[in-house]
Protein backbone atom coordinates (compact mmCIF):
# COMPACT_ATOMS: atom_id res chain seq x y z
CA UNK A 1 0.00 0.00 0.00
CA UNK A 2 1.55 3.37 -0.98
CA UNK A 3 2.29 5.94 1.72
CA UNK A 4 0.08 8.99 1.79
CA UNK A 5 1.72 12.39 1.74
CA UNK A 6 0.85 15.08 4.28
CA UNK A 7 -0.84 17.10 1.57
CA UNK A 8 -3.02 14.14 0.53
CA UNK A 9 -3.97 13.45 4.15
CA UNK A 10 -4.89 17.11 4.69
CA UNK A 11 -6.98 17.11 1.51
CA UNK A 12 -8.82 13.96 2.59
CA UNK A 13 -9.36 15.38 6.07
CA UNK A 14 -10.66 18.68 4.71
CA UNK A 15 -12.99 16.84 2.31
CA UNK A 16 -14.42 14.78 5.16
CA UNK A 17 -14.83 17.90 7.28
CA UNK A 18 -16.65 19.74 4.50
CA UNK A 19 -18.92 16.76 3.78
CA UNK A 20 -19.76 16.47 7.49
CA UNK A 21 -20.51 20.18 7.76
CA UNK A 22 -22.63 20.02 4.60
CA UNK A 23 -24.68 17.18 6.05
CA UNK A 24 -25.10 19.04 9.35
CA UNK A 25 -26.13 22.23 7.58
CA UNK A 26 -28.69 20.34 5.53
CA UNK A 27 -30.23 18.90 8.68
CA UNK A 28 -30.46 22.22 10.59
CA UNK A 29 -33.87 23.09 9.16
CA UNK A 30 -35.16 19.50 9.65
CA UNK A 31 -35.59 19.03 5.91
CA UNK A 32 -34.61 15.82 4.19
CA UNK A 33 -33.35 17.58 1.06
CA UNK A 34 -30.66 15.94 -1.05
CA UNK A 35 -27.02 16.73 -0.41
CA UNK A 36 -24.91 18.20 -3.20
CA UNK A 37 -23.40 15.56 -5.48
CA UNK A 38 -19.98 17.22 -5.38
CA UNK A 39 -18.19 19.00 -2.59
CA UNK A 40 -15.84 21.88 -3.28
CA UNK A 41 -13.24 22.80 -0.73
CA UNK A 42 -13.39 26.58 -0.43
CA UNK A 43 -10.69 27.11 2.19
CA UNK A 44 -7.02 26.51 1.51
CA UNK A 45 -5.06 24.36 3.91
CA UNK A 46 -1.77 25.79 5.00
CA UNK A 47 1.16 23.41 5.07
CA UNK A 48 2.08 22.09 8.48
CA UNK A 49 5.30 23.43 9.87
CA UNK A 50 8.21 21.00 9.39
CA UNK A 51 8.24 20.51 13.17
CA UNK A 52 4.56 19.49 13.23
CA UNK A 53 4.78 17.33 10.10
CA UNK A 54 7.36 15.02 11.70
CA UNK A 55 6.08 11.98 13.60
CA UNK A 56 6.26 12.13 17.38
CA UNK A 57 9.47 10.78 18.88
CA UNK A 58 9.51 7.39 20.57
CA UNK A 59 12.46 7.24 22.95
CA UNK A 60 12.10 3.47 23.29
CA UNK A 61 13.38 1.35 26.16
CA UNK A 62 16.99 0.26 26.46
CA UNK A 63 18.38 -2.42 28.73
CA UNK A 64 20.55 -1.34 31.58
CA UNK A 65 19.15 2.18 31.88
CA UNK A 66 17.56 3.36 35.11
CA UNK A 67 13.76 3.23 34.95
CA UNK A 68 13.50 6.82 36.20
CA UNK A 69 15.57 8.01 33.24
CA UNK A 70 13.37 6.06 30.80
CA UNK A 71 10.21 7.51 32.35
CA UNK A 72 11.66 11.02 32.17
CA UNK A 73 12.50 10.56 28.46
CA UNK A 74 8.97 9.31 27.75
CA UNK A 75 7.37 12.19 29.66
CA UNK A 76 9.39 14.72 27.65
CA UNK A 77 8.46 12.98 24.38
CA UNK A 78 4.78 12.88 25.38
CA UNK A 79 4.82 16.58 26.26
CA UNK A 80 6.37 17.45 22.89
CA UNK A 81 3.78 15.33 21.09
CA UNK A 82 0.88 16.91 22.98
CA UNK A 83 2.10 20.42 22.12
CA UNK A 84 2.48 19.42 18.46
CA UNK A 85 -1.03 17.95 18.44
CA UNK A 86 -2.44 21.11 20.04
CA UNK A 87 -0.83 23.29 17.32
CA UNK A 88 -2.27 21.11 14.54
CA UNK A 89 -5.73 21.09 16.15
CA UNK A 90 -5.60 24.89 16.47
CA UNK A 91 -4.68 25.18 12.79
CA UNK A 92 -7.60 22.99 11.69
CA UNK A 93 -10.03 24.71 14.06
CA UNK A 94 -9.20 27.94 12.25
CA UNK A 95 -10.11 26.27 8.97
CA UNK A 96 -13.30 24.86 10.49
CA UNK A 97 -14.27 28.32 11.79
CA UNK A 98 -13.77 29.84 8.32
CA UNK A 99 -15.91 27.12 6.71
CA UNK A 100 -18.66 27.48 9.32
CA UNK A 101 -18.70 31.29 9.11
CA UNK A 102 -19.02 31.27 5.31
CA UNK A 103 -21.25 28.19 5.21
CA UNK A 104 -20.67 25.04 3.21
CA UNK A 105 -20.66 25.29 -0.59
CA UNK A 106 -24.13 25.69 -2.08
CA UNK A 107 -25.69 26.67 1.26
CA UNK A 108 -27.30 30.10 1.58
CA UNK A 109 -27.21 31.61 5.05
Amino acid sequence: MPKLTNQTCRLIGASLLVMTLTACAASDDNSAGPLPATVTITAALADLSPQDAMPCADPGISEGIDLRSILADHRVALGDCRRRHARVVTQYRGLQDRIISTGPPGHDR
